[in-house]
């Protein structure tokens, strides 16, 4: 009865893309491909390029894949203070 009802659903609904894995949306897919490839065209002709340095990043990199979120660990309420203070600049 699931498969009935999601069958139904457009490809870009939530309950969908979870089903089916997909991160983001196809049309987004296709066109970070796209810039993509356009960006790294333009780059190839360019003097960076030419002795493949500066590479651009890629955007559909950027949309799929998930972060590294940066785990914290405290041994007291002191420590987390301290690293609170300096991350939004109290010292």
């Amino acid at each position: 009865m699931l498969a009935t009802l999601v069958s139904g659903l457009r490809a870009d609904s939530r309950t969908k893309m979870k089903i089916t894995g997909a991160k983001i949306p196809d049309n987004i897919t296709l066109l970070a491909l796209l810039y993509d490839r356009v960006t790294e065209l333009t780059w190839l002709n360019s003097e960076d390029g030419r002795k493949n340095r500066n590479r651009p990043q890629r955007l559909y990199d950027l949309l799929t894949k998930d972060p590294k979120p940066k785990i914290m660990a405290f041994d007291s309420g002191a420590d987390f203070d301290r690293a609170y203070a300096e991350a939004v600049g109290r010292r």
